[in-house]
């Protein structure tokens, strides 16, 4: 077990540290003597290494000190998908524990694509087209592929610390796996806190996925595609209710040049949506599920955005379970939403080398490095909080 400790916490503190390099491992982490004995190594191995094997081959270019770096990439390879799935769950399992999490979360689910080259054993590829315009100025397509794989990570939005996270190709779609991460985050929660809010973004318009979480007690807000049918019913009722303005002021310059500029927000709150057909309990054959049997859903219209539309398509719909008494909070939560990306990826891609270094160019050494960082980014987010 000391062993097993002993290597986890090995495996973890190149992450920690910001090392993108297994060459840069014996001068900025093995020869480190105050830190590998917090590990549990002793003088005698930090300094004349853990054996001689091998010793008598070595090329002569660096010092031999605690261990070759191969050894620690071939050891976070060998672990398996279940027990790196255990070693995230547990960890977030023990925060919960520790009361790190509120009672009630609110969450937000979201990907982001982990590039590599197609060198990698095992990965994917995505098909990309770009419209570019050339020399003369016309526009072309260029088709471009994307090798790597794609994280899915849920996100707690009060501490920005991912609840539970999924490793596919980067060419799969992220919505099938939204119930399985939402219930692997409840269990990791539970019984200490449980999640109560989720808001996600187009991709995972999925009916199905969504009623599911219905079922589950959990309330949602997703923005509708500008295909669906419930959008258009939420703008065809939207001048059947009241409407819902807020104005801001923003401030600009200093001093003599110094002016305040009006922001201007409207919105409106639409009830009782059944016009999306996928969004149903399941189908049960012979037995038709009438319109008016149905479940309902809410959506809040955002017709104007600090003065301007809120996108290029028109007006903006957001579909809830929630109730629309108070339409602000669901806009605001959703805005919150930014979080997963702005915060928690580009963190890690920054100073946690989530992109940067993988241990081994397979689908084990890019599985598991995308796990410690997850998990090393949980536990300095908690030791900060």
């Amino acid at each position: 077990r000391d062993l097993t400790v002993t290597g986890v916490q090995t495996c973890a503190l190149p992450i920690l540290f910001g090392i993108v390099s297994s060459n840069a491992l014996p001068a900025l982490l093995f020869s480190n003597l105050a830190v590998m004995s917090l590990l549990g190594f002793t003088v005698h191995q930090v300094i004349e290494g853990m054996t001689l094997r091998g010793r008598n081959r070595r090329s002569g270019k660096g010092e031999y000190v605690l261990m070759d770096p191969a050894t620690l990439s071939e050891t976070i390879s060998k672990s398996s998908v279940q027990e790196l799935e255990k070693l995230f769950n547990g960890t977030i399992h023990c925060l919960a524990a520790f009361g790190i999490f509120m009672a009630e979360a609110i969450v937000v689910v979201d990907g982001t694509q982990i590039e590599t080259t197609a060198l990698y054993q095992g990965c994917g590829c995505l098909k990309v087209e770009k419209r570019k315009r050339t020399k003369k100025g016309v526009k072309v397509t260029i088709v471009e592929f994307v090798f790597g794989w794609r994280l899915i990570a849920l996100m707690d939005l009060t501490t920005l610390m991912p609840m539970a996270i999924k490793v596919v190709k980067i060419q799969a779609s992220e919505a099938p796996y939204l119930v399985e991460l939402v219930e692997q985050a409840q269990e990791n929660l539970a019984p200490y806190s449980r999640i109560r809010w989720l808001v996600v973004d187009r991709a995972y318009v999925d009916g199905k996925s969504l009623y599911k979480l219905d079922q589950m007690g959990i309330r949602f807000a997703v923005i509708a595609k500008s295909t669906m049918l419930a959008r258009q019913a939420a703008l065809d009722m939207k001048g059947k209710v009241a409407y819902y303005d807020r104005t801001e002021t923003k401030r600009h310059g200093q001093g003599r040049a110094l002016w305040h500029e009006k922001l201007h927000t409207r919105l409106y709150a639409v009830t009782h949506i059944r016009d999306w057909a996928a969004y149903r309990p399941p189908v049960v054959p012979s037995k038709p599920l009438r319109r008016e049997a149905r479940p309902t859903l809410n959506a809040v219209v955002v017709e104007k955005w600090r003065n301007h539309p809120p996108s290029p398509h028109g007006a903006r719909v957001y579909l809830t379970n929630a109730p629309v008494d108070n339409p602000w909070l669901i806009v605001d939560c959703y805005d919150d939403r930014s979080w997963v990306e702005n915060g928690l990826f580009r963190n890690a891609k920054q100073f946690q080398t989530l992109t940067g270094w993988f241990p081994k160019k397979t689908e084990a050494g890019v599985r598991s490095h995308l796990v410690f960082v997850m998990m090393v980014n949980a536990i300095t987010t908690a030791y900060r909080l």
